[in-house]
């Protein structure tokens, strides 16, 4: 059992005020340690209060990866699967522990952060994010090294070189692709007054540590506009895919037509974190609308779909690709 000053994590929960905080870390502190050992109706029982509620939650805020045994909870199947009848056990994907003391240590920085939090509102996200460093979202195994994930969770950085142009970055956060199942550092440039967020593949062969005396540095050293980092870490939670974009970038509405149904698993899957709308018309095509932050990985992810899909709007996204596919016509013809 964990303990800190004489107090083990489950008594420090069970004492929280807050009802909604407190049932959403009994559900997160069960299932990281006793993952697939309950079945809805058996954590309903063992917390003493409704969960599917918190879990459909952590769904729209995609910060944690929920499993019914070996099928992943997400916000187009949480109605259909998240029955009290299921004897299917419950699983949770995340970095966080609350049985080691780098984890314990992010607990108590939650509940720091929590009790000095300005609004009233308390918002969940804000308060279960673990310093906004980094979200798990897969079964497969980080390969980032711990001691820069380390590093961020104490608002500090490191410095890297990116061997193809020599160029020196320091990361703000970790960001994971579901697209392309790969893990990102993101970083901050000043182009003429104006922040890039950049993302430079986590990959030894091109990414290499700065000296060892400058190992880690405060984050706010570097980027002195701290309310920049934090803008940009919080863009980072809801973009479309790592690609550079400037801070400023606002989300755009998209409206688009699928027309071929064999593609349908295949695109909810890709945007099953986002907020969207899909009606089914009488010619048998999907209409999709949706907001995307992100406008050319946004692009980029559309064209990988080819004739399946139909950009309506934006009017500017609709030529910029309707351009890209006579270009590439050209070149081959």
């Amino acid at each position: 059992m964990s303990k800190r000053n004489g107090k083990n994590v489950e008594d420090i929960i069970s004492n929280i005020n807050d009802d909604s905080l407190r049932i959403a870390l009994q559900i997160l502190y069960i299932l990281i340690n006793d993952p697939g050992v309950y079945n809805l109706k058996e954590l309903k029982s063992k917390i003493g209060a409704e969960i599917v509620p918190t879990i459909k939650a952590f769904l729209v805020q995609n910060l944690f990866a929920f499993y019914l045994g070996n099928t992943k909870i997400t916000c187009d199947n949480a109605d259909d699967i998240l029955k009290e009848d299921s004897k299917e056990k419950l699983s949770v994907i995340t970095r966080v522990n609350f049985n080691d003391s780098q984890g314990f240590g992010r607990f108590y920085a939650l509940l720091y952060k929590y009790e000095k939090s300005e609004s009233k509102r308390k918002i969940l996200e804000k308060i279960v994010v673990f310093n906004s460093c980094r979200v798990k979202d897969s079964l497969k195994e980080s390969s980032v090294k711990q001691d820069i994930i380390q590093c961020l969770a104490k608002e500090k950085t490191m410095e890297y070189v990116f061997s193809i142009d020599g160029s020196k970055f320091y990361p703000i956060a970790i960001y994971r692709s579901r697209q392309y199942d790969r893990e990102y550092y993101v970083t901050l440039q000043n182009i003429e007054n104006r922040y890039l967020i950049k993302f430079y593949p986590y990959d030894d062969e091109f990414v290499k540590k700065g000296r060892p005396s400058q190992n880690e540095v405060l984050i706010s050293d570097v980027y002195p506009d701290i309310n920049s980092v934090k803008i940009a870490k919080e863009k980072i939670k809801s973009i479309w895919g790592p690609q550079d974009m400037y801070i400023d970038e606002e989300p755009f509405e998209v409206s688009a037509i699928i027309y071929d149904k064999s593609c349908l698993g295949k695109i909810k899957h890709d945007i099953s974190k986002y907020k969207y709308e899909m009606v089914e018309n009488d010619n048998g095509t999907y209409h999709l609308k949706l907001k995307a932050l992100g406008y050319e990985a946004f692009k980029t992810w559309a064209l990988r779909y080819g004739s399946s899909i139909e950009i309506r709007e934006p009017k500017n996204l609709r030529d910029d690709i309707i351009k890209t596919y006579n270009e590439i016509r050209e070149k081959y013809l």
